[in-house]
């Protein structure tokens, strides 16, 4: 009886250090991880303006029409608005009274959007107006066809990604307008035709000890495009950064690091 007392206690005692050395094993890599991944905070411009001001919105060189241009206190969505105005026939929102501080310029539902820093200051001149262009970049084609591939790093052709979803959605409301997903092959086809600016969002299977994230990539329909369909995607992904989309050079083989951009 006192030997199967003394081996119970010893099996407890074992198992509760082996539970210890496995949190701080887990306390240590979240550490880690979190260390590797820390967020850098990179500089950004300012527009300083006075109290009275316009932002012109463009995409593809075109008036953004009829879209909500919020201005917030913070980048943080959580924050109420401090001052809104809808764009007009022309792609500008205008403000007027706004108190004196820093902002941060965004649209409503709209993805991609390349947020702005303002500071609306005393001692700037009222009436001043800033452009915007909505995206910053895109990738022109004349149908919305292409292919993915899948690497663990950086520097080959990669091989096909299958069983990806690949959804199209709404630039200025997030809506989505269509999906599908990618064949054996890494390919993928859309049926949207109509000429405009769209955003192509890229959403792999889920890999161990990942959860499942996505990336968005603004695609522009223009069937005097350069380009019959879009270049061909080499989606990465990792703990840090998630899913990251590397698009290869017109003319490149894939085979070399310099063959992607991103």
């Amino acid at each position: 009886m006192h030997r199967l007392i003394r081996e119970l206690l010893s099996f407890f005692l074992v198992l509760s250090v082996s539970v210890a050395y496995v949190g701080a094993q887990d306390r240590s890599k979240a550490l880690q991880k979190m260390w590797l991944c820390e967020n850098v905070v990179w500089a950004v411009s300012t527009e300083s303006v006075g109290h009275d001001f316009s932002i012109a919105l463009t995409s593809a060189g075109a008036p953004v029409v009829g879209v909500l241009v919020e201005l917030q206190r913070s980048q943080d969505t959580s924050v109420p608005i401090a001052a809104d105005g809808p764009t007009n026939s022309n792609g500008v929102a205008y403000f007027s009274a706004v108190p004196r501080g820093s902002y941060w310029a965004r649209v409503k539902g709209g993805l991609l959007f390349p947020g702005k820093d303002l500071n609306v200051s005393d001692d700037e001149v009222s009436g001043n107006q800033f452009s915007i262009e909505w995206p910053r970049e895109t990738l022109r084609s004349q149908v919305l066809r292409g292919k993915l591939v899948t690497s663990l790093r950086s520097t080959d052709s990669g091989s096909p990604l299958r069983k990806t979803r690949v959804q199209l959605l709404d630039l200025h409301t997030g809506q989505l307008i269509e999906q599908t997903m990618t064949e054996s092959d890494g390919s993928y086809s859309l049926s949207t035709i109509l000429p405009g600016v769209y955003v192509l969002r890229i959403t792999p299977p889920i890999r161990k000890d990942f959860t499942e994230s996505s990336r968005d990539t603004a695609v522009e329909v223009d069937g005097s495009a350069s380009e019959a369909s879009l270049p061909t995607m080499k989606v990465l992904q990792s703990e840090c950064d998630g899913v990251e989309l590397l698009v290869l050079r017109p003319g490149h083989s894939g085979k070399n690091d310099e063959d992607w951009t991103r």
